[in-house]
């Protein structure tokens, strides 16, 4: 959305919220308030991806590859436990 037509949707939210306001709606003016300005992302279906830097990723095909880089990392730390490990561990609880 360019920026005109953007200024343009929010004048026309703002009237009709003002609308609502003079015909006593105020229930309904609050719920279109809150609708806009809303500061959680997610309730908008909107998620920052950010890269190991802490840029915004914009890019579909970037955000993929963090995401497939992030799992990765996850999934390869030098800590995480080995067979061995949880093998023990699921005798030990046999044991109790």
């Amino acid at each position: 959305m360019s920026d005109r037509a953007k200024e343009q949707w929010l004048i026309d939210r703002c009237i009709a919220i003002e609308k609502l306001k003079e015909n006593g709606q105020v229930d309904v003016m609050y719920r279109k308030v809150k609708e806009l300005t809303d500061s959680n992302v997610r309730s908008r279906g909107i998620a920052a991806v950010m890269d190991r830097d802490g840029n915004l990723l914009t890019s579909i095909d970037d955000m993929k590859r963090r995401w497939k880089t992030y799992i990765e990392d996850l999934y390869n730390k030098q800590d995480k436990p080995t067979s061995l490990d949880w093998r023990v561990k699921n005798k030990f609880w046999k044991m109790i």
